[in-house]
C-alpha cells in the first residue's frame, strides 16, 4: 500500500509537468519533477548527460566521451545551517571545479525560485552552466534566485527524506549510483531533448604535423566551424595530461584549417583536441571596431567605442557625457555566451564588465552586466543592461 500511495502523491501534486527524474543515490532515490517548459535547455542537458547520448570531454584528459555523466560521482559538497541548505553534485573528479567541457545559458523563470526542495544549476557565473547541480533543503534561498537556474521541484515526503540525509552526512559521504527517467503523458513524450540548441563536444578529425622544435600543427580534415572552442591536452606519457590552450572562434568567423598545438619542444607528446561547437553562439571573437554599453543600476552608461585593433578607442560616461576619453586598455575574453571586457582610461580606475550575451537583433548583441572597479582589489560597483553592436 505504500507504494501505491506514493505515487498518488507524486502524481496528484505535479500534473502540469509529467517528466520525472529517478535520482538513484547511495542513500536512497530523489524523484525530480523536471520542468521542462519552462528550462528545456537545461533539462535536456541534464538528461543527455545523464543518460550518456551527450557527448562531454574528459577535465582529466581531454577525450571526448559519451558513457553516462554522473554515475559513480559523489556529492562533493553540502551546507547545511538554519538559513542556508544545499547538495551539491556534478562534477567528475569531485573537486567542484570542472564539468562538461563546455556550459550553456541561463534559463530563469518567474515561477521557478529556490523555496524548499527544488533542483537546480551550480555554476561559476552568469551563463556559465554545465553538469554542476544542487539540492536544496527545506529552506528559501532568495539570493540564489536569478543567480542560478531552478529546473526541477521534489514533492514527495520520501524523496526530501533523502535530501535530508545528504545534507545530514556531509560532503563526499554520498554517491550517484544511476538516474532514470519516465514520461507520464504526450507533451513530456514529445518533448525532444536533442533539439535544444546545446553545445556538441567532438574530436577534431585530421593528422598532425611536426616541426621539430619549432611548431607541431594539427591539419583539419574540414575547417572547423565559428562558433566554437578548441581545447587542447598534452601528455608526455599518456597517464597525466595537461590542458595547454583554449582558443574560442566567434559565430561570423570562418574556421580555421591548420591549428598550432605546440612548440614541439619536448621529446615525446601526445594530445586531445577536444571541439565544442554552440550552435546558438551570440559572443564576438573580437570587439574591434564594436560599440558596447553598459548599463549601472539602470541610471548611468558608460559607452566604449573601440577601435579597429579592439585594443584602444574612446568611452563616455553618461554622467559626464562631453567629455569624452581615450581608452588606454583593453583585455577582452571571449565566450559563446558570456564575455569579459577590462578597461582602462585615462580619466577613471579601470573597470571590469562581466557580461552575460543572451539574445540578439539585427545589430546588437544583448545582455547584462557585472561591474567592478579596481582600487588596489577588484570591487563589485553594479549591475546593469548590455549592448554590443554586430
Amino acid at each position: 500500500m505504500r507504494v501505491k500511495w506514493y505515487h498518488f502523491i507524486l502524481l496528484a501534486g505535479t500534473a502540469d509537468a509529467a517528466l520525472f527524474a529517478n535520482f538513484q543515490t547511495s542513500r536512497g532515490t530523489v524523484v525530480i519533477d523536471l520542468q521542462y517548459t519552462k528550462a528545456p535547455q537545461t533539462v535536456a542537458n541534464f538528461i543527455t548527460l545523464a543518460q550518456g547520448t551527450r557527448s562531454w570531454v574528459d577535465p582529466v584528459s581531454g577525450a571526448v566521451k559519451t558513457t553516462p555523466f554522473y554515475n559513480g560521482t559523489v556529492i562533493h559538497r553540502t551546507e547545511n545551517t538554519s538559513t542556508f541548505k544545499i547538495a551539491q553534485g556534478g562534477t567528475r573528479t569531485g573537486n567542484g571545479t570542472e564539468g562538461p567541457g563546455y556550459s550553456f545559458r541561463d534559463e530563469f523563470h518567474a515561477t521557478l525560485t529556490h523555496v524548499p526542495y527544488v533542483f537546480s544549476m551550480a555554476n561559476s557565473g552568469p551563463n556559465t552552466n554545465g553538469s554542476q547541480f544542487f539540492f536544496t533543503g527545506n529552506v528559501s534561498i532568495s539570493s540564489l534566485n536569478n543567480v542560478h537556474t531552478v529546473f526541477g521541484l521534489v514533492s514527495d515526503p520520501a524523496s526530501r527524506a533523502v535530501i535530508d540525509a545528504m545534507l545530514s552526512a556531509g560532503a563526499g559521504a554520498t554517491t550517484v549510483t544511476g538516474i532514470t527517467f519516465s514520461r507520464t503523458d504526450a507533451p513530456a513524450l514529445a518533448f525532444n531533448e536533442f533539439s535544444q540548441s546545446l553545445p556538441v563536444a567532438s574530436s577534431l578529425a585530421g593528422r598532425l604535423d611536426v616541426i621539430r622544435n619549432l611548431a607541431a600543427n594539427f591539419l583539419l580534415d574540414s575547417p572547423f566551424p565559428g562558433g566554437s572552442t578548441l581545447q587542447v591536452y598534452r601528455s608526455t606519457n599518456l597517464q597525466t595530461w595537461t590542458k595547454t590552450a583554449e582558443a574560442y572562434l566567434g559565430p561570423l568567423v570562418l574556421g580555421e584549417s591548420t591549428i598550432t598545438v605546440d612548440d614541439a619542444s619536448l621529446p615525446k607528446a601526445f594530445y586531445n583536441l577536444p571541439l565544442v561547437n554552440y550552435p546558438d553562439a551570440l559572443g564576438p571573437e573580437s570587439t574591434a571596431n564594436r560599440t558596447l554599453v553598459v548599463g549601472l543600476d539602470g541610471t548611468q552608461t558608460f559607452t566604449f567605442q573601440f577601435n579597429a585593433s579592439g585594443t584602444g578607442g574612446a568611452a563616455v560616461y553618461s554622467a559626464n557625457p562631453t567629455v569624452i576619453t581615450p581608452i588606454t586598455g583593453v583585455i577582452y575574453q571571449p565566450a559563446a555566451h558570456r564575455a569579459t571586457w577590462t578597461i582602462s582610461t585615462a580619466a577613471y580606475v579601470p573597470l571590469r564588465f562581466k557580461g552575460a550575451l543572451n539574445s540578439s537583433n539585427a545589430t546588437q548583441i544583448l545582455g547584462t552586466n557585472t561591474s567592478e572597479s579596481w582600487n588596489g582589489f577588484w570591487s563589485s560597483l553594479s549591475n546593469g543592461s548590455l549592448s554590443l553592436t554586430k
